[in-house]
């Protein structure tokens, strides 16, 4: 999982496509307040996760974390697990 600078924030690849029966999770976190994601772990919006956007596209600071996570469609049972630390948004 990479991230990359874009104009207003960054853009997050990840190279593994979403497995079928799965969703995709993020949430965008200061270093030191990284979410422990367990086998089990529910990453639903109740939660402060957020649906993954389509062009990978985000919004946070110069290092922050994003932490992207596959689960079941429900929310809860995560599967995959990926962190990235993103860069200085473009102007």
């Amino acid at each position: 999982m990479t991230a990359a600078a874009r104009k207003g924030g960054q853009t997050v690849t990840v190279r593994e496509a979403i497995a079928s029966g799965l969703q995709r999770r993020y949430k965008i976190t200061a270093a030191n307040a990284k979410p422990t994601v367990d086998y089990d772990t529910v990453v639903d919006t109740a939660s402060g996760w957020l649906a993954w956007p389509a062009n990978g596209q985000v919004s946070g600071t110069a290092g922050q974390i994003v932490t992207v996570v596959d689960s079941t469609t429900s929310g809860a049972n995560a599967r995959a697990k990926g962190e990235a630390t993103l860069p200085d948004p473009t102007a």
